[in-house]
């Protein structure tokens, strides 16, 4: 996930002749949209499972410790964070499909977001467990396929 990334944003700067810097400003503009999207999201979590207070008080929290801020700038867990919150959210509202779903783009980035399997398989029926699992392995899976799909299109 984060070589598209990475790769779109040096596809937008180097169309307008950018240099080093334009894209590591332009990439750390994506990461922060990301981060942004995390803090909303730990908004939603905390509303939907304890109620307003909460969910404001610890998106305040996150807003407020600069952690966050520092790993944005070095790293791209904020990639991360963003689609394992997403999951969530969805595997809350029961969307199971869809949480798969971002569970797996997580899951392209690193493999951490998986780790939603546990609950799943947890709380949820076996049926269910299984569908979501084969979902969110089957489609992060498919980036070992990738590299491999690439190499026959340019043949």
């Amino acid at each position: 996930m984060i070589a598209l990334v990475s790769q779109g944003v040096y596809t937008v700067i180097h169309f307008r002749g950018g240099d080093f810097t334009t894209y590591t400003l332009l990439l750390n503009l994506v990461l922060l949209a990301f981060d942004t999207g995390t803090l909303i999201l730990i908004r939603r979590i905390g509303t939907q499972l304890y109620g307003a207070a909460t969910g404001t008080a610890l998106a305040w929290i996150y807003a407020l410790i600069a952690i966050p801020l520092v790993i944005s700038f070095w790293t791209f867990d904020s990639i991360v964070a963003f689609f394992t919150l997403l999951a969530i959210t969805w595997l809350i509202s029961r969307r199971d499909t869809v949480s798969a779903i971002m569970a797996a783009v997580g899951g392209l980035t690193k493999l951490m977001p998986l780790v939603i399997l546990g609950a799943v398989w947890r709380y949820r029926t076996i049926q269910e467990a299984l569908r979501y699992s084969l979902i969110a392995i089957g489609l992060t899976n498919c980036r070992t396929l990738w590299p491999a799909i690439a190499y026959r299109a340019t043949q």
